[in-house]
């Protein structure tokens, strides 16, 4: 039996995202989206919610110079469980997709005067 990982979501840039390196001298970002759910069946609202993305490379500098918050971008990628040790000595297990290929969508209108 085969294994496959793949993820496609398409949210809003939650903030505007920073361009860093690794010691390694790669670059890498790392961005949340702020997806819409489906409204619930008896109040009618939705929920919100905000996924942890990594971006590396070329793609990482290109999301940075590029996407400002509040743009939609489609990331195209895969899940990777990424361990955290916290303070009281045990570890957080968070989800967290990581980039492989990203498409910039709509910037934000800009505010009237």
């Amino acid at each position: 039996m085969s294994n496959f990982n793949k993820v496609i979501q398409q949210g809003r840039l939650v903030k505007q995202p920073e361009l860093r390196y690794t010691q390694s001298g790669t670059p890498v970002t790392n961005i949340r989206l702020a997806i819409d759910g489906l409204p619930n069946k008896g109040s009618g609202e939705g929920r919100t919610d905000f996924i942890p993305m990594t971006v590396w490379g070329k793609q990482a500098e290109h999301v940075c110079q590029y996407c400002v918050q509040g743009q939609v971008i489609t990331v195209e990628g895969h899940l990777r469980d990424v361990i955290r040790m916290e303070e009281d000595g045990n570890n957080r297990h968070e989800l967290q997709a990581h980039a492989q290929r990203v498409i910039f969508g709509a910037k934000p209108m800009p505010k009237a005067a």
